[in-house]
């Protein structure tokens, strides 16, 4: 959504607490960064995710918890919300992130899910004829059955047909 670090940038002066300054330093030193690219990178996950995600509902849950309520699903049932997810929730995520839909944004709001949310670490490949997505997560097969449900809905809800999804123990594999 927003440039890289390395387009020109704007300088810009902001007056901070002390105690939120030696914060940011301490925890820049920490990263091995500067304390320019934290804030930076504070500012772009903003810009990027937060303020959409606080309007749109997003709520946290540590990630052990949510497999553990994706574990104690039927098949049936996990199949059922990933359908609901994938046609309503990731469409109008789309149109609220992007304005409007199209696989492209499609799969941009996937990568920022994967981003912030940390539902999966996103990969992704481009050989010329075909995009190759793989979703690699820590969590069960359960897991991997519901993004790959998701997905699926999400694409043929908007006519995306053209797609081959497969589903591992850790990794969901998309092809388009």
């Amino acid at each position: 959504m927003f440039s890289e670090p390395s387009e020109s940038g704007v300088v810009r002066s902001f007056r901070l607490p002390s105690r939120m300054d030696d914060e940011l330093r301490r925890e820049a030193e920490e990263k091995g960064v500067s304390v320019n690219t934290l804030v930076v990178s504070i500012l772009r996950r903003y810009l990027e995710w937060d303020r959409y995600a606080d309007r749109f509902g997003y709520v946290s849950i540590m990630g052990q918890e949510y497999n553990l309520l994706i574990e104690s699903l039927s098949s049936t049932k996990i199949a059922e919300l990933a359908r609901h997810v994938g046609v309503l929730k990731n469409r109008e995520g789309v149109l609220f992130w992007f304005k409007e839909w199209s696989r492209p944004n499609f799969l941009s709001y996937l990568s920022l899910q994967c981003k912030y949310t940390r539902i999966a670490e996103y990969e992704s490949t481009n050989d010329g004829d075909r995009t190759l997505i793989n979703l690699h997560h820590s969590f069960s097969k359960k897991y991997s059955s519901y993004i790959a449900e998701c997905i699926r809905a999400s694409l043929e809800s908007s006519s995306e047909s053209d797609q081959n999804i497969t589903c591992n123990d850790n990794s969901v594999t998309l092809s388009l």
